[in-house]
């Protein structure tokens, strides 16, 4: 598994943030992190340091186009912004377990519960590097924007159709 995830950050189909943020959070989860242990001092910690991470990187995208460090940059922010999802989802279960409960049994929140995953398989290859990145190709925001989410839609669908085809084939 290592070994396909790095040829592939070598020849820049995935980025290097998506393999520190699973590195990050298989770390955590074999640690014993789960929202029993999250706490609120940590939750603004993380939070304020996740917020502050996703300024500068946007400042350094705006001021410093050329940034030669600009893609390190973004793995780390990007893992610390992976991280506090995970920790912000683990509050609010626990905090909430109850209405979180009845929210995940509704149809529309279930459906997108399970194309999620898919979602979060293919959306890097529509923003980050060079080859797919619509925001590399094209220099309006919005358009981009547009272009990126009906890419990364359409990819998760046939990404989803294909593993389930294989699923009841082999499994």
């Amino acid at each position: 598994m290592y070994a396909i995830v790095l040829i592939l950050a070598v020849a820049d189909i995935v980025n290097l943030s998506y393999i520190s943020l699973f590195i990050v959070g298989y770390t955590l989860g074999f640690q014993g992190f789960t929202k029993e242990n999250t706490s609120q001092r940590g939750i603004v910690v993380l939070s304020v340091l996740a917020i502050t991470l996703q300024i500068i990187r946007i400042l350094i995208r705006i001021r410093y186009p050329g940034f030669v460090y600009y893609p390190v940059y973004t793995i780390v922010s990007h893992t610390v912004l992976g991280i506090w999802i995970f920790y912000i989802g683990f509050a609010v279960e626990k905090r909430y377990s109850e209405i979180v409960r009845r929210v995940a049994q509704n149809k529309v929140v279930s459906y997108f519960d399970a194309s999620s995953y898919y979602v979060y398989l293919v959306h890097g290859l529509f923003c980050m590097g060079t080859a797919f990145n619509v925001y590399y190709h094209f220099n309006n925001l919005v358009i981009s924007t547009i272009l990126f989410l009906g890419l990364v839609i359409a990819a998760s669908f046939i990404l989803k159709v294909i593993s389930e085809l294989i699923a009841s084939r082999f499994l």
